[in-house]
């Protein structure tokens, strides 16, 4: 059994041409996301039969009822409303200088109620982001956690969860997120379409684009029962579809 994990834009031509010699030893070959399986079979030109889609799957004890981390812990202000990622820092594909962006632009509109973002996570690209912060005048509405192993208790502190990648092969994050109950807004890319529903269990945007990020963070941050609605429904949807054990028996079958 062989698995594709992403949608892999960095592959050349020799590359496919090896996976398209190695494919004929496989039985079958699952991937990610229905997004990952079209994208591959562009580049394989292979037996259609033998490439399904097994979605990734998350343990829903872990992440629908960890302790929540407190406020001073990750140091954040006192009231207000927390926008949060989970990510590798890395750029472009993290779409993260966009978020940069587009919270300027949120900075700068009024009637807007406190908020900060938190942003989890490590990568090459951290010190670009950060200097990218202070220069957009961000600084105090931006935290950088770095790397943390405890991730089920961190999203409970947050009131939206944001993912603006630019591509993605499917989104682990978002499922981490939805399981926590947290509504979404993410870039309408990949298999992320696959997980959330638009206007249902969040917000989708077009990937790159601030102007529409800022938006639709003005809309969740101004309608916070809206916003906690869509992250119940997030919730049952990914019970539905995205558990742990229906991943281990679609591989079993």
């Amino acid at each position: 059994i062989w698995s594709y994990r992403d949608v892999e834009v960095w592959k050349t031509k020799a590359h496919w041409l090896v996976d398209r010699l190695a494919a004929r030893w496989a039985d079958a070959v699952t991937c990610c996301s229905d997004a990952v399986r079209q994208f591959v079979l562009v580049h394989m030109n292979g037996q259609a039969s033998k490439f399904s889609t097994i979605y990734n799957g998350v343990d829903l004890k872990t992440f629908g009822s960890a302790r929540a981390a407190s406020r001073s812990e990750l140091k954040l202000r006192e009231g207000g409303f927390v926008i949060g990622t989970v990510s590798r820092l890395d750029e472009p594909k993290k779409g993260l200088a966009v978020m940069l962006r587009a919270l300027a632009h949120l900075a700068g509109r009024s009637g807007m109620p406190d908020w900060q973002w938190l942003l989890v996570g490590d990568g090459p690209a951290r010190d670009r982001l950060r200097s990218l912060a202070v220069e957009l005048g961000l600084p105090g509405q931006v935290l950088f956690t770095g790397m943390r192993h405890d991730v089920a208790s961190v999203l409970p502190v947050m009131d939206i969860f944001a993912c603006p990648s630019l591509y993605e092969g499917f989104g682990i994050a978002i499922v981490e997120a939805m399981a926590a109950g947290r509504p979404v807004i993410a870039s309408a890319t990949g298999g992320i379409t696959e997980i959330v529903v638009h206007g249902d269990t969040g917000l989708l945007v077009p990937p790159g684009d601030a102007a529409a990020l800022a938006d639709a963070l003005a809309t969740l941050l101004t309608h916070p029962d809206q916003a906690r609605a869509m992250g119940a429904r997030g919730q049952a949807r990914v019970r539905e579809r995205f558990s742990i054990e229906m991943t281990v028996q679609q591989h079993q079958q």
